[in-house]
């Protein structure tokens, strides 16, 4: 199997967390007959710090969960230390575990999508 060609893939959600419970953000599902190799995926609540955050893809509604910064640690941010492959069906997702009413939660993801 080669790669014929690829293109940019790209997530970017933005949510203001309407309550205290847990928020996931979601990437767009990567197409069929593609490969993605993500090389940036970061998720980020601009208004409060110490929040419990998860890095993770979705694969036939489960979600499975790579990185996790526990809350206390004055973080404002969780990121991807290296790069991560997704097949066709497949998604990117983040969650902020219980955010404050309000906060401004960003999550983006991008990487070259391979068509096999």
């Amino acid at each position: 199997m080669s790669a014929k060609s690829s293109h940019v893939y790209e997530a970017l959600e933005h949510v203001v967390a309407p309550s205290t419970a847990d928020v996931i953000l979601r990437g767009p599902l990567v197409p069929e007959g593609c490969i993605v190799e993500l090389k940036v995926m970061r998720v980020i609540d601009l208004t409060t710090a110490n929040k419990t955050m998860r890095l993770g893809f979705e694969r036939a509604g489960v979600q499975h969960w790579f990185r996790r910064r526990n809350a206390g640690t004055g973080n404002y941010d969780l990121h991807l230390e290296a790069w991560l492959i997704l097949r066709a069906g497949e998604r990117p997702i983040a969650m902020v575990e219980s955010p404050t009413a309000g906060d401004d939660l960003w999550f983006f993801a991008r990487g070259y999508c391979l068509k096999v």
